[in-house]
Formats: C-alpha cells, sequence, structure tokens
C-alpha cells in the first residue's frame, strides 16, 4: 500500500510537470509584447466587425484592448503609464465613428504627454478630424459624400497621412469595417511587427503544416 501510494504520488508530480511544460510551449506570448492596439467603437458600439477585427490582432500575438468610443481617456492614462515604465512601446489606435474622432482625441492627449503612436487608422471618422505632430502614419477610410470626411494635419506635424475614400456605393457607414478588415488587420500588423510577442508555438505548427 505505501508502494502503491509513493508510485501514485510520483506519476502525479510527474502530470503536473508535463501540463506546465505543455503550457509553457503552447500559450500565446502575449504579455510579453510591447505593442497595444486600441479599438475604439463608435456612438452605441455600433461597429460591426470590431469584435472579429480585435479577435484576429490577438491571433497574432499582439495584444489589443476593445471599447467604447467614450472610454478613450481612460485608456490613454493607462498607455502614458505603461509607456513610461517601460512596457509600451508601440501603439496603434483604431476607431470607428465617433470612434476615429476620439482615436485622434487620444493621439493627441498621448502627444501631450510625449508619448509616440505609430498608427491610427480612423474607419468613417466623426468629430476631430486634425492628426496630431506625435502621429507616425494615419489612414483615413471614408464613405465618399457620406458622414465622414479627410482628415489634415495639425501644426507641427509631419507623420504621413492617407484618405482613403470608398466610393463603392454598396458600401456605407457601418459595412466599410467588414468590407476592409484584412487591409486594416494588415495596416496594424505591419505598424506593430517589430514589437509584437512571437505567435503561438501551436499556431506556427499548423502554418507551417498547411
Amino acid at each position: 500500500m505505501v508502494l502503491r501510494a509513493r508510485i501514485a504520488a510520483r506519476l502525479g508530480w510527474l502530470a503536473g510537470l508535463v501540463a506546465a511544460l505543455w503550457i509553457a510551449a503552447v500559450a500565446p506570448a502575449a504579455a510579453t509584447s510591447s505593442a497595444h492596439v486600441y479599438l475604439l467603437r463608435g456612438l452605441l458600439n455600433m461597429s460591426p466587425g470590431f469584435d472579429t477585427l480585435a479577435a484576429g490582432i490577438r491571433s497574432r500575438g499582439v495584444p489589443a484592448t476593445l471599447d467604447s468610443y467614450g472610454s478613450w481617456s481612460a485608456l490613454t492614462e493607462e498607455a502614458i503609464a505603461q509607456y513610461k515604465r517601460g512596457q509600451l512601446r508601440s501603439i496603434v489606435i483604431v476607431g470607428h465613428s465617433s470612434g476615429g474622432g476620439a482615436a485622434l482625441d487620444m493621439a493627441a492627449a498621448l502627444g501631450r504627454a510625449g508619448v509616440p503612436v505609430d498608427l491610427v487608422v480612423a474607419i468613417d471618422p466623426t468629430g476631430t478630424r486634425a492628426v496630431p505632430a506625435n502621429v507616425r502614419r494615419t489612414i483615413n477610410l471614408y464613405v465618399a459624400g457620406g458622414v465622414g470626411s479627410p482628415v489634415a494635419s495639425a501644426a507641427k506635424a509631419r507623420g504621413a497621412i492617407q484618405n482613403l475614400p470608398e466610393r463603392d456605393p454598396g458600401i456605407g457607414h457601418l459595412s466599410i469595417i467588414a468590407a476592409h478588415e484584412r487591409q486594416v488587420l494588415g495596416y496594424v500588423l505591419s505598424a506593430t511587427h517589430a514589437h509584437a510577442a512571437p505567435a503561438p508555438r501551436e499556431a506556427q505548427a499548423r502554418g507551417a503544416a498547411n
């Protein structure tokens, strides 16, 4: 009986060790990433496709926060604190509708704190139109003739700005997100690549097998 108990205890210990090693091998390393993407929904959180976009960003090893446009001020304070602690080095802000204007407001607030922003993606934005000087690149996807409009540089701003009008009559203020999801994902991953965590090993193995 004593021998059986010892064997069971040893097997339990080995099982725990194997489980711990497996988790370490396949778990995403997002916690080590120094990049972060903030996605700001529009009025009443009516930004269909943002959940899918956020999931796609996270699956590539990049942390992403999805919230309402009204939360931009609180998110700014968190980002400033993390930047000053050296935990955050690459910031991307994506906003739709009211969230597009809030993305520029958030970028401006970060600039006043001396924090750079690698990329702002505004999707048919309303509200603020001025791009602050601390933003390295701004991409504005908007429905031509709709509620969105071009954005422009604020004083002393030197970052690249691309205003990309959507002229397909079948694409509107809400459907523009899904229409450009892959495009936006590509912009985000390009901006955060150098600071992103490695992709999960399990995902890498699947990719190698395909």
